[in-house]
């Protein structure tokens, strides 16, 4: 393969170009396969992996996501990370659920009904409606 002609290069984003020019792999740089926009995983869902780790098997799908940033090209270098993530222009941090929403004083969780509203400076506020899954 390391001598395999190659017939194009792809640009993130893009459409390959059409051209009749063709490349050795050993002058060019393979990039991903795919460009999502996000990797949805599975968490759990072999039973003996759960056994390993000493993890109970759940009952139902544990669903977590992997930013695009995770998808590299092949021969790409996978860095141990000392960072959890690469935040992207127009990457939003959540911080999570404050103290005392779960008591008597609290709002409680959301339900039916509720507006969320978010607000980032510099912006309008982003409004939300909890509503029932049809």
């Amino acid at each position: 393969m390391e001598d395999s002609p190659c017939t194009y290069l792809r640009r993130p984003g893009g459409s390959p170009p059409l051209t009749d020019k063709i490349y050795s792999l050993k002058d060019v740089r393979l990039l991903a396969p795919c460009l999502p926009s996000k990797i949805v995983a599975v968490g759990l869902n072999c039973r003996k992996h759960a056994q390993e780790r000493n993890m109970p098997i759940p009952d139902h799908p544990l669903i977590f996501l992997k930013p695009s940033t995770s998808v590299i090209g092949t021969e790409g270098k996978i860095v141990y990370p000392s960072s959890v993530i690469t935040l992207l222009p127009g990457d939003m941090i959540s911080t999570g659920t404050p103290s005392g929403t779960r008591t008597p004083e609290g709002p409680g969780t959301m339900k039916p009904g509720d507006v969320v509203e978010v607000r980032i400076e510099g912006t309008d506020t982003l409004r939300n409606h909890i509503v029932e899954e049809k």
